[in-house]
């Protein structure tokens, strides 16, 4: 099992990074950076506790709330005139019951079932036949 399917098992069922999660790193990196002209530890330690903050967010299994507190946020920025960008969201791919293999014509992404072995598929975008190695 690779590191990026340990790290996406680790985070199924919790919240996840979101626009507030962003905000604080950009926030974090804001004081690190004023930071070092002005040698300061107190903005020091307030630079970690936001950043703490936002990484205890992202981690956290209480969605509902996490979904409050975001929108909340976002609902402010709008009324000061900040437009949001919308980003559409994939779910996480099911890589052990599945091999995600690209065709080499269209480069179309195929989900396919992980039976280990050299196998024969066609596309289903471009009909394209092609042979594909699944461990």
């Amino acid at each position: 099992m690779t590191f990026k399917d340990r790290l996406i098992r680790m985070m199924e069922g919790r919240y996840g990074a979101d626009e507030l999660f962003y905000l604080l790193t950009g926030l974090y990196i804001l004081l690190t950076i004023v930071n070092i002209f002005v040698h300061s530890w107190i903005l020091h330690i307030i630079g970690l506790v936001i950043f703490a903050v936002a990484v205890i967010r992202s981690l956290s299994r209480n969605i509902p709330a996490r979904h409050k507190e975001n929108s909340l946020v976002l609902r402010a920025g709008e009324k000061l005139g900040i437009k949001r960008k919308v980003k559409a969201q994939r779910p996480a791919r099911d890589t052990v019951n599945f091999a995600y293999k690209k065709c080499p014509a269209c480069k179309k992404t195929l989900r396919l079932p992980r039976k280990k072995g050299k196998h024969n598929t066609k596309c289903p975008a471009c009909g394209e036949e092609f042979s594909v190695k699944i461990r």
